[in-house]
């Protein structure tokens, strides 16, 4: 596979499809893109179309990101307002950034840090994990996700998870159903563990993170520092949420 490193316009009508390229500074408005690997670089455009294997946006700023990628797509520190991802990915990591708009076909594994996303549709997720982020609404409509989360918000969702907000030294409470490995017992937050584990309703706050309602409740009924309300709240809420719908026969009334 060839290396192909691109600063002009002109250069891209010459990209060999088996390559990987390397796109910098470039307004790409317009452009459809093909290679194995495709990374850009403090680009910008309006509509851009991307066909590879794998696609990275470092930098730059896009109106519509059409990524047709194979295994996996990488943004950081990118501002996008609709990302379209249309096969199934091995995953899709997003990283201090803004994106108005994801949407997202299948993919196993989706990691989310320190990112504001108003809008997150998706097929299935086998496994998200979300840090120190927002998003406005989130939603699957084949299976939810096994979530891992800490320090996240997320106004509305389908996904069986709870916000519980933050207590006055501004650590956020987030409850929701997740995995833990059947052998160390420990939180699931990657997809080598998922294979070996079992569900679990999972509470984090700052750096504690427990795989039972109980075990949390324990440790924050001890310490006395305001926490426990804020648990018991988001737990209650999770359990309402996951309560199912009243099948009860109304002819029977």
């Amino acid at each position: 596979m060839s290396h192909k490193a691109i600063a002009d316009l002109e250069q891209l009508k010459e990209i060999d499809p088996d390559s990987s390229v390397k796109i910098f500074g470039l307004n790409l408005d317009g452009q459809e893109i093909t290679a194995r690997r495709v990374s850009l670089f403090d680009c910008m455009g309006g509509y851009v179309s991307i066909t590879a294997d794998t696609v990275t946006v470092d930098a730059g700023s896009f109106t519509l990101i059409d990524a047709r990628a194979t295994e996996f797509v990488d943004v950081k520190e990118a501002s996008i307002h609709r990302l379209v991802t249309h096969y199934a990915l091995e995953g899709l990591a997003i990283d201090r950034s803004n994106i108005r708009d994801l949407v997202i076909g299948r993919a196993r594994f989706v990691h989310i840090t320190k990112s504001w996303v108003q809008t997150l549709h998706s097929e299935s997720i086998d496994l998200v994990r979300l840090f120190e982020s927002y998003i406005g609404m989130a939603d699957s409509t084949a299976h939810e996700p096994v979530i891992f989360a800490r320090g996240t918000a997320i106004a509305s969702t389908n996904w069986p998870f709870v916000d519980g907000g933050a207590d006055l030294r501004g650590y956020r409470i987030n409850v929701f159903k997740g995995a833990r490995t059947t052998d160390s017992r420990v939180v699931v937050t990657s997809l080598e563990q998922l294979h070996r584990s079992e569900p679990a309703v999972v509470v984090t706050a700052g750096c504690r993170a427990f795989t039972s309602v109980e075990e949390a409740l324990r440790h924050w009924k001890a310490r006395k520092n305001g926490m426990l309300p804020l648990v018991k709240k988001a737990v209650r809420l999770l359990e309402e949420k996951e309560k199912p719908d009243d099948t009860r026969d109304i002819r029977a009334e």
